[in-house]
């Protein structure tokens, strides 16, 4: 076994696979076998990679070495040039390494555009094809976008699809795909980054209500918010016990530019106009401890007058 090591070591490599297949198949000399494999791959030498997989019982890439040696080959017999360094033998190598953004650079530099393509196409990554495709301008680039689209759609993966035709700039059909993948956060993120309101309320009641659904009550308040809905937004962050929140969502008031926790618990209504207090509450008011407000939903603008909405704020000790 040291005289296969030491055969390896000197890149010896005739010696050590006479060495190595002498001996059993075990950890050990796999392990060795493996080394060689990629001192081969290294040296450009495929016949002698070849072999070491074929021992290692890598069947695929045995024969994908002798297809790469094939080619290489037919080319030096064609043009009398050293076929190992024509471009369909270097993409040949770097997709066996794995390497396929040099492969893709190796074919786009020939022109070879339809060949990057379909490599990207076996792999499945059609982002990847459709990439090359639009930096060519391919006559085919939508068509296989379109069929891209299809494929994800038809095969559940709603996600993906949102975010392709999000890319596209078709924000509404990516807001759709989101809320049917069961994604409302993804799609309410979309409304808020790129101001999408083109697809109606029911669209925005939608997302919102899934959120709610979700249990992303925070989420669901946020969105009300952006949409300056202060009165369904305060509901939705009491419901998520975002106390913090539903308190902030109010300081936009003119009322609260001099607020002060200590006059709060003194005196309330100063604040709040429309502020009504349940009598059992407002003796226990003090400044060591929650402050139990009813918030008449007539001073947030709302045209229902029957909600009333429980608000729980902090009163800190110090103040």
């Amino acid at each position: 076994m040291s005289n296969a090591g030491t055969a390896v070591e000197d890149r010896d490599f005739a010696k050590a696979i006479q060495t190595l297949e002498e001996q059993e198949l075990n950890p050990q000399t796999e392990a060795m076998w493996g080394e060689l494999a990629q001192l081969a791959l290294d040296d450009e030498d495929l016949p002698t990679a070849e072999r070491c997989f074929a021992a290692l019982g890598n069947v695929a890439k045995a024969r994908y070495l002798r297809r790469i040696a094939k080619t290489a080959t037919g080319i030096t017999g064609k043009t009398g040039q050293d076929g190992m360094q024509h471009w369909a033998v270097r993409s040949m190598l770097a997709q066996l390494r794995g390497d396929y953004t040099r492969a893709e650079r190796v074919f786009v530099k020939q022109g070879q555009v339809d060949e990057a393509i379909e490599m990207y196409q076996t792999l499945h990554r059609w982002d990847d094809a459709i990439k090359v495709a639009e930096q060519a301008s391919h006559p085919d680039v939508e068509q296989m976008k379109s069929d891209y689209f299809g494929y994800l759609r038809d095969s559940g993966q709603e996600e993906t699809a949102a975010e392709l035709k999000a890319q596209e700039g078709d924000y509404v059909t990516a807001i759709n795909l989101y809320l049917k993948g069961g994604y409302p956060a993804r799609a309410a993120s979309i409304v808020k980054q790129h101001d999408v309101r083109s697809g109606g309320q029911q669209l925005l009641e939608r997302i919102a209500n899934d959120m709610t659904r979700a249990g992303m009550h925070e989420r669901a308040g946020e969105f009300y918010e952006m949409l300056d809905q202060l009165d369904r937004a305060l509901e939705l962050y009491l419901q998520g016990r975002a106390y913090v929140s539903s308190f902030s969502s109010f300081s936009s008031f003119s009322s609260f530019s001099s607020f002060s926790s200590s006059s709060f618990t003194k005196n309330p209504t100063s604040y709040f106009p429309c502020l009504s207090i349940h009598s059992s509450l407002h003796s226990s008011l003090h400044s060591s401890l929650c402050a139990f407000v009813f918030f008449s939903s007539s001073s947030l603008h709302s045209s229902s007058s029957s909600i009333h909405i429980l608000i729980f704020i902090q009163v800190p000790s110090c103040c």
